[in-house]
């Protein structure tokens, strides 16, 4: 396990030093940006829940982050937040904590929830609503060395964290009392959120086909290769149609005076 502040750090470990700190920053600036765009589209507000577990001393918070592709979808994103009595500054930042998550976003999924499982970086109570698939097989495409690196959405929910001030043990006031149904019921099985997402994708993708006919498809074509964004948002209209009778171009406008 890491604590918060070293998987910012560097999510890999700090003996690990496969990617290069500057890369790293890159990373963060590029998502810290695409963060801010996307709350001035969300008007700066966002769903979030905070439970607090005095038993086992955990603190648990749950974000709602907005797809940046299709508004109006929303994955959970779950902190879970652990410590020991020796915890640096006696505990009062989250980010001295040892932290754990879960996101049912299908990139994370797909990329690294295999190797945070490895890590034991993966919310237990949780792992009911994790894909099994993407928990308990390796990403052999998308993550073959099972790499544990920034992932866009937890970065997205952390910045969240940050600059809402909900980092701090005293801002925590209006916390629930930990209740696992409650929990569980705010939060979407990752399997099923896949799927929707997916289908919600195909919705938003079909509004974006530009309709051409054949002739102008291949002008196109020739001009250069299309993008495999753009080809793929270009439809061939195939229908035939019918004759249309020939209209004589006009050549002059003729002046109105407005009325006054």
């Amino acid at each position: 396990m890491m604590t918060l502040e070293q998987y910012i750090a560097n999510p890999m470990g700090k003996a690990n030093a496969v990617v290069a700190s500057a890369y790293r920053e890159t990373i963060k600036t590029d998502y810290t940006v695409r963060f801010h765009n996307l709350m001035v589209r969300e008007n700066g507000k966002l769903k979030y829940y905070v439970y607090r577990n005095d038993q086992d001393n955990l603190w648990f918070i749950h974000v709602k982050v907005p797809s940046e592709h299709v508004k109006g979808f929303f994955y959970d994103v779950v902190f879970k937040f652990s410590a020991d009595p020796t915890v640096k500054d006696g505990g009062r930042d989250l980010k001295n904590w040892y932290v754990q998550f879960f996101s049912n976003d299908p990139a994370w999924n797909f990329t690294y929830a295999y190797a945070y499982t490895q890590q034991d970086l993966i919310i237990k109570e949780l792992s009911s609503k994790m894909d099994k698939t993407c928990m308990n097989a390796p990403a052999k495409e998308k993550n073959p060395t099972n790499m544990v690196n920034y992932s866009k959405i937890i970065y997205f929910g952390y910045l969240f964290l940050k600059e809402r001030g909900l980092l701090k043990v005293a801002a925590l006031g209006g916390y629930e009392p930990y209740n696992m149904r409650t929990f569980h019921s705010r939060i979407e099985n990752a399997t099923m959120w896949i799927a929707r997402r997916q289908e919600e994708e195909k919705n938003v993708s079909h509004k974006k086909k530009i309709l051409l006919d054949d002739k102008t498809l291949k002008k196109l074509k020739s001009y250069g290769k299309l993008s495999d964004q753009a080809e793929e948002r270009l439809v061939t209209q195939t229908q035939k149609t019918t004759k249309v009778k020939n209209i004589k171009a006009v050549n002059y406008v003729k002046n109105v005076k407005k009325k006054r």
